[in-house]
């Protein structure tokens, strides 16, 4: 018994050591990651710019917002979750950083490719939002606010089931309708391209807002100690 007594502590610290070392390692990796993102996105915008349209640039736009909201929203799980980072982590930052390069990449050659492949990073979503509260499940520590992050589940399964739909869709009418080639076609093709390009930045931008919005939802917990009525 002494000498399980005497491990314990040491134990113990190795356990408090991993767990203190999940914000850390994850805004290190983030930062790494999507700062090569919002490279890239300035490099395509700038081999490409004068030979952009509306469309482009409303592309570039939501891809902005998209590497911002999707920092913002790890930055929050890493300051106010702990838990043990494992391969799961690691595949998950650097499946969004693949996603968000082929996205960048994607705008100048083809609005259908890219509607595809934006509809195919809106699974990353739902899996992450299943895979936060999963892993914050497993430590006592975030206990308290577990009803906090099921409030933001929800709406990141919902947001992330409809993008899958909604750029399925765009994309497979791009290519039937035939305005999925930005700088060719008549004023229709490129009306419908805008109208696209405009929903995908939509979507980018609700994103932000729920986002903002649970946010401010921990604040509040936090200063005051109330939960907020469901």
């Amino acid at each position: 018994m002494n000498r399980v007594s005497q491990h314990e502590p040491e134990h113990l610290s190795l356990l408090q050591q991993l767990k203190g070392s999940y914000a850390t390692v994850n805004m290190t990796l983030l930062s790494i990651i999507q700062g090569v993102a919002l490279a890239d996105l300035a490099v395509v915008a700038g081999a490409n710019y004068t030979q952009f349209t509306l469309v482009h640039w409303l592309l570039v736009l939501t891809m902005l917002g998209l590497i911002v909201t999707i920092w913002n929203l790890i930055m929050m799980d890493a300051i106010s979750l702990i838990w043990i980072p494992d391969f799961g982590d690691a595949a998950l930052a650097f499946g969004i950083g693949a996603f968000e390069l082929l996205l960048n990449h994607l705008i100048p050659l083809s609005l259908s490719l890219w509607l595809f492949c934006l509809a195919s990073a809106s699974c990353l979503e739902v899996v992450g939002a299943v895979f936060v509260h999963r892993r914050a499940k497993q430590e006592a520590e975030n206990s308290r606010v577990l009803r906090l992050l099921s409030r933001r589940q929800r709406p990141g399964i919902l947001h992330g089931t409809a993008g899958i739909v909604l750029f399925l869709l765009l994309g497979l009418l791009s290519v039937i309708a035939g305005f999925g080639s930005i700088n060719r076609g008549d004023s229709m093709d490129r009306l419908l391209a805008v109208g696209a390009a405009l929903l995908a930045l939509v979507w980018v931008a609700s994103f932000i807002f729920y986002s903002i919005a649970y946010w401010h939802t921990v604040l509040a917990y936090a200063r005051t100690g109330r939960m907020p009525d469901n």
